[in-house]
């Protein structure tokens, strides 16, 4: 999904500075926040834990007053105002970026679920998988007709769905069979608009 760059989204440079000082200073911030499809920006109280840069985007990874228990992502794109506050921030007890990163692939989480993907691709237009796996739970079998029947652990995103379907018909979802029915329904809608 790294393939593509796109071009980096607008942040001010004042909003920039201030997220990352206080990334750096582990202090909370009160801050005006665009949500997704929303007109209009609402005040949330954050407790700053990090910042993951994933290609062209910058994260904040935070805890909200609101929600103290369950760790968010937000980009710094959709803030409007930071003001930087004169008090520590509280992070949630046993938290660990590194597993939050992973298990959230700062894909858009559908569950906190893995699970066991089994696909079949084209050997040639997955053959970087044989190099880099996806990760540590990848089993690899290379079949006939060139093909290769990929099992791994992996969280349930959107990311990866998208970067599943850019292989189009060189990959074969054969579970989990919500996928697979997933796939089975957005090959009927394509084969209606390309039927001509």
């Amino acid at each position: 999904p790294e393939s593509i760059r796109f071009k980096e989204p607008k942040v001010s440079m004042e909003i920039r500075q201030k997220i990352y000082q206080a990334v750096y200073e582990r202090t909370q911030i009160k801050a005006l926040y665009k949500k997704r499809g929303k007109k209009t920006p609402d005040e949330r109280h954050m407790h700053p834990l990090g910042i993951v840069i994933k290609g062209s985007m910058h994260y904040l990874i935070c805890m909200m007053n609101e929600d103290p228990k369950e760790p968010r992502y937000l980009p710094l794109q959709r803030f409007e105002r930071v003001e930087l506050l004169d008090a520590a921030t509280r992070e949630p007890k046993n938290f660990d970026m590194e597993d939050f990163i992973h298990k959230n692939n700062l894909g858009f989480t559908y569950s906190d679920d893995l699970y066991t993907l089994v696909a079949i691709f084209d050997k040639t237009m997955a053959f970087h998988l044989l190099e880099t796996p996806l990760n540590d739970t990848q089993t690899i079998e290379e079949l006939d007709s060139n093909k290769l029947k990929v099992k791994a652990r992996i969280p349930d995103t959107l990311q990866f769905e998208q970067w599943l379907m850019s292989f189009g018909s060189d990959v074969e979802i054969l579970k989990p069979k919500k996928l697979r029915d997933k796939f089975k329904k957005i090959s009927r809608k394509l084969n209606q608009i390309y039927k001509d």
